[in-house]
């Protein structure tokens, strides 16, 4: 994001000190690259973010299975205390 920040100084700069026709098509252009690069970023977080459920569920799933297995456990040792 912080190459977001630069572009939109650019922008507020290059708005300010150049002529209006001309400085509409670079502020465009600096605009759609700053949306570029936000785009970017955005699918990194996302492409992170779905590593890192992916390895949540695995260790949920072992996690789950461990806790049945204990279950089961248990419930034979009620049924031998019961006996």
């Amino acid at each position: 994001m912080e190459q977001v920040n630069i572009l939109e100084s650019s922008v507020r700069s290059l708005g300010s000190s150049m002529e209006h026709s001309d400085s509409s098509e670079i502020e465009e252009e600096l605009v759609i690259q700053m949306l570029e690069i936000a785009k970017n970023d955005l699918q990194q977080r996302v492409e992170k973010e779905v590593k890192g459920n992916a390895i949540l569920q695995v260790s949920l799933e072992r996690i789950k299975q461990a806790l049945q297995k204990r279950c089961l456990e248990l419930e034979e040792d009620v049924s031998k205390l019961q006996e």
